[in-house]
């Protein structure tokens, strides 16, 4: 997608990574002034490559993108605000001591998975809850490992 201020972006950029007094090094700076050649010369791919510029020129204190990241580069949680990530993490957590995974949950997390692929209930209706963390485990997690453990042991028998 062409960025609308593609040209003020790329002279901003081009300025810093030429300059003497610049934290830049040489090979960020030429790999950043590339990126405005590609952009120029393809204005779809602008967006993707201020992104990466913003990436690369970000982390250098006196660079007039410092701190700023190319924004969606970040996933899931990562997305979020600092207050949301907070109440993520006190949502659920998954550590792993002496090769054993555990799981914490909170009581109500799993009104967020709300994927129930064609599911119902005990009345014949589409489900629109599971009810409880145990319920949404049995039916996608555990029932999956419970699949694979049974197919893998077949012959075993």
């Amino acid at each position: 997608m062409a960025m609308e201020n593609w040209n003020e972006f790329s002279e901003t950029v081009v300025a810093y990574c030429d300059s003497p007094n610049a934290q830049v090094d040489e090979f960020t700076a030429g790999m950043a002034k590339n990126f405005i050649v590609k952009g120029t010369e393809s204005p779809r791919e602008q967006v993707r490559y201020s992104k990466t510029i913003k990436d690369i020129l970000s982390d250098f204190s006196d660079s007039p993108l410092a701190g700023r990241r190319g924004g969606s580069r970040a996933s899931g949680v990562q997305r979020l605000s600092a207050e949301l990530q907070a109440v993520w993490a006190d949502l659920i957590s998954v550590s792993t001591d002496d090769g054993i995974t555990t799981i914490t949950m909170a009581e109500d997390a799993y009104q967020y998975h709300t994927t129930f692929a064609g599911r119902k209930d005990e009345d014949g209706n589409p489900m629109t809850s599971w009810g409880s963390n145990e319920n949404m485990l049995n039916a996608t997690v555990l029932g999956k490992l419970e699949s694979g453990f049974v197919s893998a042991h077949k012959e075993d028998n």
